[in-house]
């Protein structure tokens, strides 16, 4: 009595498993292409792209890139950020377009590059 529990047991176990492995299988859908018209995905390119803009300015700041190759870089991401599809929230898919991303954009790579300057300049007003 106690072995046809246990197989009865290792059965249930077994079926459970397996299905829970199958299912993604069976369910069709390709999971591992994230949604593009989820807010998070499109935050997470957009932080990407201004990342990339950044660091492309401090290339170009010290001297690592050639202007041709900084404004050919620069336009190259500008269009990428014109191509993200999916708005960062909802109720605002009416108004992005791809001007007002590449304004939005440009003004965040400005406000950083005034963050990075006064954090140079203070240290130097604190020793004075």
């Amino acid at each position: 009595m106690e072995q046809v529990l246990i197989l009865i047991s290792v059965g249930l176990l077994t079926l459970v498993v397996g299905l829970y492995v199958l299912y993604p299988l069976m369910a069709g859908g390709d999971s591992s292409e994230p949604d593009t018209a989820d807010p998070v995905v499109f935050d997470f390119e957009r932080d990407q792209l201004l990342q990339e803009i950044h660091d492309l300015e401090l290339d170009h700041a010290m001297v690592k890139l050639s202007d041709e190759e900084y404004a050919e870089r620069l336009d190259a991401l500008r269009e990428e950020i014109d191509h993200v599809s999916a708005p960062a929230q909802p109720h605002q898919a009416e108004s992005l377009t791809p001007d007002s991303v590449r304004s939005r954009a440009e003004e965040l790579v400005r406000a950083a590059r005034l963050r990075k300057i006064s954090s140079r300049e203070s240290p130097a007003k604190e020793s004075s």
